[in-house]
């Protein structure tokens, strides 16, 4: 989940100011030992915070980043964000190009937060997709009693409206064969 929030949401010199602020952090030490042997052949490691960040290549500082707790990360990001060094404007909310229905993370002017997600559209999405890399989307529409002029998205999405989720999962998932 993080890999892909530092990879879509902090980029370039956000990215760089971040490694710098993990270098000065605690975990400072313990990501210029993991550099040291990442690089043994440098002198980078032992450089100031701003000297090791820059001397790095994006992938390189992703890399570093990711040795870091989530936990550590986001309190970072979220004191750069409140320090305004990782500008988001107040209307703007970064995160990953990823389907909606899975949970990942946000980034707004106010710092990290776990993006929102319906488990109804998860729901919906899970069962849409087993059925289709199953080849029986005949099967589900004729569960759904997909009336013809409906696409099979749209009734799935009515069914799971009006029927309560165990009910939808105890049709659409458990009557199903092994084989099936």
């Amino acid at each position: 989940m993080m890999l892909t929030f530092l990879g879509d949401c902090v980029v370039g010199s956000e990215r760089t100011r971040l490694l710098v602020e993990a270098l000065k952090s605690p975990s400072g030490d313990n990501l210029r030992t993991t550099l040291t042997v990442a690089k043994p052949k440098g002198r980078l490691a032992r450089g100031d915070a701003d000297t090791i960040a820059q001397g790095l290549t994006t992938y390189e500082q992703l890399q570093l980043l990711l040795t870091l707790t989530d936990r550590e990360l986001s309190g970072l990001i979220d004191r750069l964000t409140w320090d305004n060094e990782i500008k988001v404007p107040p209307a703007e909310m970064r995160q990953p190009d990823m389907p909606r229905v899975f949970m990942g993370l946000q980034l707004s002017s106010l710092g990290v937060r776990p993006a929102r997600t319906s488990s109804v559209m998860l729901l919906h999405h899970l069962i849409l997709d087993a059925y289709t890399r199953q080849g029986s989307l005949t099967d589900l529409d004729w569960r759904l009693r997909k009336p013809p002029d409906t696409s099979t998205r749209d009734a799935l999405m009515e069914y799971l409206r009006r029927v309560k989720p165990p009910a939808a999962i105890d049709t659409l998932v458990l009557s199903r064969s092994p084989s099936e």
